[in-house]
């Protein structure tokens, strides 16, 4: 309920993921309900396929090295450990060349 809270608090947020380390450090990962998609993004893409792959990545989620992928980036940013909030926007990341998807 309270990573729903974070998004539904947030203006223009329309998803929210948590990620933690792995107690070996080696690995972040989301831990089961630790994600949230707000309902009218995904009902306001233009098509059912579109609706479905939004509902599909908010579902699921692979776990990753820090440094490697999203979360591993964002991780990395922050100061692992740091106990920081890093906020991006996404299309800065998506154009980011060494953000690896």
């Amino acid at each position: 309920q309270s990573v729903a809270d974070a998004g539904l608090d947030a203006f223009g947020c329309v998803f929210v993921e948590v990620w933690v380390m792995t107690d070996d450090g080696t690995k972040l990962t989301r831990p089961s309900g630790g994600h949230w998609m707000k309902p009218a993004f995904a009902q306001s893409l233009p098509n059912e396929s579109l609706i479905e792959k939004a509902w599909e990545l908010d579902r699921e989620a692979h776990d990753c090295p820090p440094g490697a992928g999203l979360a591993g980036t964002l991780t990395e940013e922050s100061g692992l450990g740091s106990g920081r909030v890093l906020w991006r926007q996404i299309k800065s990341l998506l154009n980011d060349p060494f953000v690896q998807r």
